[in-house]
């Protein structure tokens, strides 16, 4: 029995490992994505060239909220709190970010395929974010920290 603890403890020590390797991991991927933005801000610079630049700037800076909310994920779950509604949130900044970023000179069908499945996406998170909330008010408030 002391062997099956002990290995118990050491798989333990294993997984909080690679959870932490994985929060590092996303703030390594947040500083690339910062430097990347600051790159293609400081290319288009402040001349006009169309809105092909700014939608790429736009795109990153969201793409660095998106991996801002899975550091949250990271770091609820070492601290094993509940996840869902930061997935549910993390859910949410990432179809919106393909929502802002959707091209309007894609040809008419595809952007109505694309629209319509991103609404549909948006549509059933807020449907799901809604069910969770009336099964369990306290469902997304957020814990209040001790000082």
């Amino acid at each position: 029995m002391e062997s099956k603890e002990r290995v118990t403890a050491w798989l333990q020590v294993a997984m909080t490992g690679i959870e932490w390797i994985v929060a590092a991991s996303l703030v390594v991927l947040a500083a690339l994505a910062t430097w990347g933005i600051a790159v293609e801000f400081f290319s288009v610079g402040f001349t006009p060239q169309g809105l092909n630049g700014y939608t790429t700037i736009i795109d990153g800076t969201l793409l660095v909220f998106v991996i801002a909310e899975l550091f949250k994920i990271a770091l609820a779950y070492i601290r094993h709190e509940g996840v869902i509604p930061t997935v549910m949130e993390a859910a949410l900044v990432a179809v919106a970010r393909k929502v802002v970023v959707l091209d309007a000179h894609a040809p008419a069908q595809e952007l109505l395929m694309r629209g319509g499945a991103l609404g549909l996406l948006l549509l059933t998170i807020g449907a799901s974010w809604y069910l969770l909330t009336r099964a369990n008010p306290e469902f997304g408030k957020e814990i209040p920290k001790p000082e």
